[in-house]
């Protein structure tokens, strides 16, 4: 067995929610070492990404990069942390919920030479609009909205924002002046 058939990628931090987007990242960085692999190798093309699955795989990281930001920025335990989330979770909507949402997607046509030292953000990345995704993407967009509708719903904002402002006086006057902003006399 000269291991071509039993390569298979960690999935990193696999219990925490963004396990997967650093799957997706290192994916991303590695394309070009990749593809020079698969191109000079025995593999079969049944067991390599062809160009649309790596396009595939840029859009479902920069689709989830926000519920990932979300999900990073909430998880403390420190006072006026339920404040911040109810922030972040507006954040999260907005970006999939706003009139024309885009998404910065890793640009794969860009040749790039590989180096070990090579970080996800020094990758050229190009903003698509959600029309531009494709039918995948945009069914993950839609999903991911209808998520943060279920576990935020609407009705339950206003009560939410009670207590938050109850438990955080600064974050209390910061929701207090943007909700008269939205609603001036």
């Amino acid at each position: 067995n000269r291991g071509d058939d039993c390569i298979a990628l960690n999935l990193p931090c696999s219990t925490r929610v963004c396990g997967t987007q650093f799957m997706y990242e290192s994916l991303l960085q590695s394309k070009p070492n990749l593809s020079f692999a698969q191109f000079n190798s025995t593999f079969t093309n049944e067991k390599c990404l062809s160009e649309e699955q790596w396009q595939q795989i840029g859009e479902f990281e920069a689709i989830a990069r926000p519920l990932v930001i979300l999900s990073k920025k909430v998880q403390t335990d420190r006072a006026g942390s339920l404040a911040e989330t109810l922030m972040h979770v507006e954040v999260a909507r907005y970006m999939y919920t706003k009139a024309s949402p885009s998404f910065y997607v890793v640009d794969l046509s860009t040749p790039t030479a590989w180096s070990p030292k090579t970080k996800y953000d020094d990758l050229v990345k190009r903003k698509v609009k959600f029309t531009e995704l494709s039918f995948e993407g945009q069914c993950l967009v839609k999903r991911f909205a209808k998520e943060l509708e279920q576990y935020f719903p609407a009705k339950n904002r206003p009560r939410l924002e009670l207590i938050a402002m109850a438990l955080h006086p600064v974050m209390a006057n910061v929701i207090l002046s943007a909700m008269a902003r939205r609603n001036p006399a």
